[in-house]
């Protein structure tokens, strides 16, 4: 890979999107290390179970790769139900370099 910092930031900024504002769960799915992977139908319950904010744009802040793992630090701007305007959510994740592609490393919380 040339260039894994810009590889990965236009990935990442890509995969939010299509996650947060498109709702494409087919292509966030493939997106994501299969390693520990749900089934599709248990993977889309949990991402719709999270995505009640409607969520107007995500933008990268800070790529940082170390060997074959990179972490993204974003800035989500979206309203909250019952909150009359936009917040600035920052947050993070993780991704991993398998077969020279950077994937995704989907993290399901458990009770």
């Amino acid at each position: 890979m040339v260039d894994p910092e810009g590889t990965l930031e236009k990935q990442a900024e890509r995969y939010w999107t299509e996650r947060l504002i498109n709702n494409d769960f087919q292509y966030t799915y493939k997106e994501e290390l299969k390693e520990g992977l749900p089934s599709f139908a248990t993977y889309e319950k949990h991402i719709e179970a999270i995505s009640r904010f409607r969520v107007s744009s995500v933008m990268v802040e800070k790529v940082k790769v170390e060997g074959d793992q990179g972490t993204v630090t974003y800035l989500v701007i979206c309203r909250l139900p019952g909150i009359p305007k936009e917040m600035d959510i920052p947050m993070g994740d993780r991704w991993i370099i398998k077969g020279n592609q950077w994937k995704h490393l989907f993290e399901m919380k458990t009770k």
